[in-house]
């Protein structure tokens, strides 16, 4: 599922921010870094509000903290 609204709205359309986690360089975090950052959009948060932990986008995405690392910095560039 892919956001519809709030910053992360269409956020692979971002040709600044988009490749950040489209291009990261290996498949797997490329695919774990979309999955994070939809969780975002989708729910409305962030890794601070919903990314760690039992969080809804947290522990039980079983994404590994690479992708983590790469969500956070495609987050950053698109909403902040």
């Amino acid at each position: 599922m892919q956001p519809t609204d709030g910053c992360l709205a269409d956020w692979r359309d971002d040709d600044e921010c988009a490749p950040i986690c489209l291009e990261a360089g290996r498949a797997e975090w490329e695919e774990r870094c979309q999955v994070v950052l939809d969780c975002y959009g989708v729910n409305d948060c962030n890794e601070s509000s919903c990314g760690s932990g039992e969080g809804v986008c947290g522990n039980r995405l079983g994404v590994d903290s690479a992708a983590r690392d790469i969500a956070r910095n495609a987050y950053n560039c698109i909403c902040l």
